[in-house]
């Protein structure tokens, strides 16, 4: 029987964090809601612990591509109405709560153009009026890019994990996320060595 190939961790510096989290804040003590759309990972984990920090961590990935898939199956009658409650459902939220910081990653990239504005529309209601956002999208679409998981060592440097050496369902462009991720702007982005553009949104 093969073994499973080792999941390779490494980490790369990013000059998008200390505008995503600033340290003067965190250090003050004024409370941060932190919604972490994948694994939950040791080093952020670690590292918010050290402020006054709630973070809701939910392993999305699996459940994104699940209703992307009902969204695109032949036939398939389901509506705009009945995806939004699907995606409500999936962030595991109780009530109205209201995030000060998403984390985003890749979850952009397992939705298509049809269902992105709809995971958008079921998220808004639960951000903040000054909510800040971390996400990837790409250069070049034809770049072919991987699933990884993410995680925060300290306000300059993140981690990154192959998961599972499977490539991106979707790539979209920083043009098709600004149009299509609607109460978020992109406040700024930065490219990535593997094409990834990495973005630094805000609540518009």
């Amino acid at each position: 029987m093969l073994s499973p190939k080792p999941v390779e961790t490494s980490c790369f510096y990013t000059r998008l964090l200390p505008d995503l989290f600033d340290q003067k804040m965190l250090e003050s003590g004024i409370p941060v809601r932190v919604f972490d759309f994948g694994v939950a990972r040791g080093d952020t984990i670690k590292f918010l612990s050290q402020f006054n920090c709630r973070l809701h961590v939910v392993d999305i990935i699996d459940e994104l591509k699940r209703i992307n898939g009902l969204a695109n199956e032949e036939d398939s009658d389901i509506s705009d109405a009945d995806i939004v409650t699907m995606f409500t459902s999936a962030f595991e939220l109780a009530g109205q709560e209201k995030f000060d910081v998403c984390l985003f990653w890749d979850s952009f990239n397992y939705l298509d153009l049809r269902v992105l504005p709809l995971f958008m529309r079921a998220l808004l209601p639960n951000l903040s009026a000054g909510c800040l956002a971390h996400g990837f999208a790409v250069l070049n679409k034809n770049t072919p890019l991987f699933e990884q998981s993410y995680g925060i060592i300290n306000s300059e440097l993140l981690s990154v994990s192959d998961q599972r050496s499977t490539p991106l369902a979707y790539r979209h462009s920083q043009a098709t996320i600004r149009d299509l991720v609607q109460g978020l702007a992109i406040k700024q982005s930065i490219l990535r060595d593997d094409g990834r553009l990495e973005m630094l949104l805000k609540r518009a």
